[in-house]
């Protein structure tokens, strides 16, 4: 048997990334989420559709990755529960948002719990994508540069109520990179806006100012990703004028 030669690369965390840089100048991003105690469970805490509980788990995950500038092209789940009737229906949901961010040709594999009965609801997503590495969207923002909105936070049951559609969607991810003067795009976590926008400034050696938007709450929890914020140059800001400004960076 042919001994395989050892792959040397360098790998740095990027905010909830992993980043996997290869000799080849292609890069490996890896993103992860998981949720628990939401579903159709005894003990869970909020009543949810399973369906809805593995694809909010895998859009978080979707976006990260796709955010980066990153192609994902595989899936895993690991659902801490049966696979019938938990499992298979979160898997379900997972195909759903899959198609929904029109990647439902990728791999998806996984493991689901057959040793013991639970009563509660447990999954967690892991999204593996690559990239070029000098297209990944790390690191470009510029004092001057304005931060941009797609989407408002959501959390809990106003994710189940989002019937007018204001969560941020994969469109809105897809108008964000498809625009050359937009730097870095970042989904919401669970910290909120100010948190995000923060560690962005920091990762740019920058500062950050925020200014008051009606009706955002930015130290609200963004819930499974349903708002996303970019960096974006000035002229970018007055193309894109659907999302609203409510920041700048400047130097230090």
């Amino acid at each position: 048997m042919r001994q395989s030669k050892k792959i040397l690369f360098t790998s740095s965390k990027r905010r909830d990334l992993t980043v996997a840089h290869l000799p080849s100048g292609m890069s490996i991003v890896i993103a992860s989420d998981s949720i628990g105690s939401i579903g159709q469970k005894p003990n869970d805490m909020l009543a949810c559709p399973a369906e809805t509980v593995g694809a909010m788990a895998a859009r978080v995950a979707l976006l990260e990755v796709i955010c980066s500038g990153a192609v994902p092209v595989s899936l895993h789940n690991v659902v801490a529960n049966e696979m019938h009737p938990t499992a298979s229906r979160m898997i379900e949901g997972i195909k759903g948002e899959l198609g929904q961010a029109r990647l439902g040709d990728i791999d998806i594999n996984g493991s689901t719990e057959e040793n013991f009965d639970t009563s509660m609801s447990a999954v967690g997503v892991t999204v593996v994508g690559i990239a070029q590495t000098a297209c990944l969207r790390f690191g470009k923002s510029y004092p001057g540069d304005m931060v941009v909105i797609a989407g408002k936070p959501l959390v809990g049951a106003e994710v189940l109520d989002d019937t007018a559609g204001a969560k941020a969607s994969y469109g809105d991810a897809q108008t964000l990179l498809d625009c050359s003067e937009v730097r870095e795009i970042v989904p919401v976590g669970s910290k909120g806006i100010a948190y995000e926008a923060q560690v962005l400034a920091n990762l740019n050696g920058l500062a950050c100012e925020l200014c008051d938007v009606d009706g955002i709450d930015f130290g609200k929890s963004g819930g499974p990703a349903t708002c996303l914020i970019a960096s974006i140059s000035a002229k970018g800001a007055s193309e894109l004028q659907k999302y609203p400004v409510i920041g700048t960076f400047s130097a230090l």
